[in-house]
């Protein structure tokens, strides 16, 4: 089981519903390269909760979509009934997502504050706001900043 190829399907495959099902389930059997993956026809139904013929169909869907391949066909083999080997193709699912280099570190950046001589310097003022007295008040301001009478 692969967290990685699963979070990769998730937020990268290009298709959805019972493919989306079905592609998750194999990326559930395979290894953290998307290879690996044998599971029977019978329990990938059983997992995505879809008939065999349609999982089959599903399948062959995604092989033709180009987002798994088929590497060693089963059958029937040396006495036993094999399935397929399948790889999930990590390359196609994650063509085109660019790789964003990830941001730099504080220590290798230097802030410089800005100072008055700077033009994107802002002087604010720290004046205090005005306050009227409660009396002053119109009756549909909202009261606050008030002050009260001193009668």
């Amino acid at each position: 089981m692969s967290i990685k190829v699963m979070t990769d399907v998730w937020a990268h495959a290009d298709c959805k519903g019972s493919e989306l099902l079905l592609l998750l389930a194999l990326a559930d059997f395979s290894d953290d390269n998307g290879e690996n993956i044998y599971p029977s026809m019978q329990t990938l139904a059983a997992k995505t909760r879809l008939s065999e013929p349609q999982a089959r169909r599903i399948v062959q869907r995604l092989v033709e979509m180009d987002l798994i391949e088929i590497v060693e066909t089963g059958g029937w083999q040396h006495g036993r009934n094999r399935s397929n080997t399948y790889r999930i193709k990590l390359e196609v699912i994650l063509r085109g997502i660019k790789m964003i280099p990830p941001p730099p570190r504080a220590s290798d950046t230097t802030v410089v504050a800005p100072t008055r001589e700077d033009p994107s310097y802002k002087y604010i003022s720290s004046r205090k706001r005005e306050r009227k007295k409660y009396s002053e008040l119109p009756t549909d301001e909202p009261r606050r900043n008030y002050q009260p009478d001193d009668d």
